[in-house]
């Protein structure tokens, strides 16, 4: 049976998921994030998927202004204790919102999403090319995506219809005419597990850029 099978709400299963974790420690940042954005000029930055703020947090501590969008107010709370513990509450926004739904007038210098996937309720490829529409001229798109997990996952083998990077760029339509690509990669990582236990899973990496309004 699937989650929406027996009636429960994305809200309600993302709660649900988020309340069962050890919130004490905030996490640690993706690793692409760093690797890809940390020599960008800091603007304001839109993320899918915010889960518990360690992206927005890492972007806030590098002069971002960030709106943090996800489903579970749960995990936006605890976000919010780990962003004014570290002094950046000041520059993150949070707002709870089925992706499906949420909608924004706002431009961005960058809009980025890791690993927003969902077992239900979420049309993904159609969340992000909203997001990638409301990029500024000059601005950056970073998606990062499973298409591997390791053993310990809930769902290791349920990888069946993710996106390559490069079939992410066709999905979301970006036209060589509008859009640098800077990086489509498929990527290994390695992974742990807090008992100790590595795996090496591939995630999908594209990184564009919007190119600057010609007059």
């Amino acid at each position: 049976m699937t989650p929406s099978d027996s009636g429960t709400t994305p809200r309600a299963f993302w709660d649900e998921i988020h309340g069962r974790r050890d919130a004490a420690r905030p996490g640690r940042p993706h690793e692409h994030l760093a690797d890809l954005l940390g020599t960008a000029p800091p603007g304001r930055a839109l993320e899918l998927g915010s889960g518990d703020g360690a992206d927005a947090i890492w972007l806030a501590r590098h002069g971002w202004t960030v709106t943090a969008v996800d489903v579970s107010p749960v995990v936006l709370g605890i976000g919010a204790r780990h962003a004014d513990g570290a002094g950046v509450a000041d520059r993150i926004t949070w707002q709870a919102a089925d992706l499906d739904a949420w909608r924004t007038d706002e431009t961005f210098d960058l809009a980025c999403s890791f690993f927003l996937h969902a077992p239900f309720g979420l049309d993904r490829t159609a969340a992000l090319a909203r997001a990638a529409a409301r990029v500024r001229p000059g601005g950056h798109l970073l998606v990062v995506g499973h298409l591997t997990l390791p053993p310990w996952a809930w769902n290791p083998e349920d990888t069946a219809g993710l996106p390559t990077a490069s079939q992410l760029v066709a999905e979301l339509g970006l036209d060589a005419a509008e859009w640098e690509l800077l990086v489509v990669e498929d990527r290994p990582r390695t992974v742990g597990h807090r008992d100790g236990r590595t795996a090496e899973v591939l995630d999908a990496v594209l990184h564009a850029r919007r190119h600057e309004a010609t007059a």
